[in-house]
């Protein structure tokens, strides 16, 4: 018959160790309640937890804590000079975990100090009858103990109850730590966290997930999260200096972030994208030109009159200059922006000359006479148009930018 292997992890919950951690102290006086408890998790594997997992559990108490199974059992392998024994059938949680209590089958004794003092567990699968019982040493680097002292426990078993209350995982019951200062496994919502598993392999073995159920996986140093019956990944290398000095999002996108409001804060697309939408529009660009065609060089009130007549049509806005017509051009639709087709084209500033010449804006806008010349632009929905110079007596319209 195959035999199956089981690797056994002790936990222990010795029933003085609720009445230490309430800072009660109990009496030699102490009524016994009907049982201990004993609690341990079965692994098929170093990572893996025999699941729903049913088996046997032969529970003894003797006098020494030694097993010697050349004096300690028969050749069928029951047991010989146990001052108590009893077996129990018992199946794992889905994490492997169970809990006996030790006399539910077969009433404990009265506690004698000088024989009742070490207990010894064993355990087999129930599929297996015909082979030996595996011995949970206590401690298995010392050959010498291998059964757990239970003398405080026996003594003390009434400090389980506390205003009726016992010890244990079931409902009313008062928790208590493990061996590790832990919560026992059964007191936890596995629905929330889990241990960290070896790898994917481990993780998929793993029963009863519920939304929002989360994991952590060794092997790639990531966190899972359950749902819709699926575990997707939350982060990439978690390890602590990855998050500390760099993060690596493993190709997956930031989502709903907030604007930043310090200088230190992460910006966000839009955020910047809105900077650089300001920074564009900040010089203008063209818009239309004014309803009025027959101004000559000659403006009243020359830069600032000519600013005056375009925010008429177009509140706002001022005499273009070229810069803001090829930004126009560069950025804009102008298949229907730039109509004004007729050849005399508009009014624009190109700002004073770098030499003594009289093409200066007409003078600043200051003279309609044939003695200066200005710069227009003539239109072309097509191509943008070009500039070019006029002389300050022609009539024109003015280009307004905005």
């Amino acid at each position: 018959m195959k035999k199956t292997t089981l690797i056994i992890r002790q936990i222990w919950s010795a029933i003085v160790l609720t009445s230490l951690v309430l800072g009660i102290v109990p009496t030699v006086q102490a009524q016994n309640t009907s049982y201990l408890n004993f609690q341990g998790r079965l692994l098929m594997s170093a990572t893996t937890p025999a699941a729903n997992y049913t088996f046997n559990l032969r529970l003894s108490i003797w006098d020494d804590e030694d097993y010697v199974a050349a004096t300690d059992k028969n050749g069928a392998g029951a047991l010989v000079g146990a001052a108590w024994q009893e077996v129990q059938t018992l199946t794992t949680d889905a994490q492997g975990f169970f809990i006996a209590k030790v006399g539910s089958e077969t009433a404990l004794p009265e506690f004698d100090p000088a024989v009742h003092r070490y207990l010894q567990a064993d355990v087999k699968a129930t599929t297996a009858e015909n082979t030996n019982y595996i011995i949970l040493d206590n401690m298995m680097a010392n050959d010498a103990v291998d059964r757990k002292s239970i003398l405080d426990s026996a003594y003390a078993q009434n400090s389980l109850l506390l205003n009726g209350h016992d010890t244990g995982t079931d409902a009313g019951d008062i928790p208590f730590l493990n061996e590790n200062g832990q919560l026992d496994r059964a007191l936890l919502d596995a629905g929330t966290w889990l241990d960290p598993v070896a790898d994917v392999a481990a993780r998929d073995a793993i029963t009863g997930m519920v939304d929002g159920s989360v994991v952590y996986i060794e092997s790639e140093n990531s966190l899972y999260v359950y749902k819709d019956n699926a575990w997707a990944k939350m982060g990439y290398n978690l390890t602590y200096d990855s998050v500390n000095d760099e993060y690596d999002f493993g190709g997956s996108k930031l989502s709903n972030i907030a604007g930043p409001e310090d200088a230190d804060d992460a910006a966000t697309k839009d955020y910047v994208d809105t900077l650089f939408a300001e920074a564009a529009e900040a010089g203008g660009k063209y818009i239309g030109v004014t309803t009025i065609d027959n101004f000559t060089g000659a403006i009243a009130g020359g830069y600032v009159g000519g600013d005056t007549a375009c925010r008429v049509d177009y509140p706002g806005s001022h005499v273009c200059r070229t810069d803001e017509i090829l930004a126009a051009i560069s950025t804009k639709d102008i298949s229907t922006l730039f109509t004004y087709t007729d050849l005399a084209g508009a009014w624009i500033l190109e700002g004073a000359p770098g030499y003594t010449a009289p093409a200066n804006d007409c003078n600043g806008l200051t003279d309609g006479t044939a003695n200066y010349l200005g710069a227009f632009w003539q239109f072309n929905n097509t191509t943008g148009g070009s500039g070019q110079l006029s002389i300050c007596s022609q009539q024109k319209p003015l280009a307004c930018c905005k």
